[in-house]
């Protein structure tokens, strides 16, 4: 599957703590149309990766339910890999959209790309990530 060239493909850059982040821009709308889409996008691009990812939604003109409910399960597929997703807000009617839906209180969502990229502090390893016995 090709993906929309407003797209530009995900690169990988650093927290100012020093943590390794995949940032990934869209651009567009992200709705019904381009949710098949988004969700391969996610889990074929995004999801091969072994970091966490921040998606800046700076660029999204149009933010549907759909476009949130792919973003809502690949940030569950990240966390059960062990990986954080935040979302950097967007413009005026992104915000709405995602006040409206009340999704701030399932994805972590920053008012800025820079606060969502300084929010993925270095984990702290504890005993329980300890599986060798």
């Amino acid at each position: 599957m090709t993906f929309p060239c407003w797209w530009p493909p995900a690169r990988p850059v650093e927290s100012p703590s020093g943590e390794a982040v995949l940032l990934w821009q869209p651009h567009g709308e992200l709705d019904a149309a381009t949710g098949g889409v988004l969700q391969d996008y996610c889990e074929r691009e995004l999801l091969s990766r072994d970091t966490d990812v921040v998606v800046d939604l700076g660029g999204v003109t149009f933010l549907a339910a759909s476009g949130i409910t792919v973003l809502v399960r690949f940030g569950a597929a990240l966390a059960a890999r062990g990986r954080r997703l935040v979302t950097a807000d967007g413009p005026p009617a992104v915000r709405r959209i995602l006040g409206i839906t009340r999704v701030t209180g399932v994805l972590s969502v920053r008012p800025t790309l820079e606060e969502a990229l300084a929010s993925l502090r270095p984990r702290v390893s504890s005993a329980s990530d300890n599986t060798g016995g």
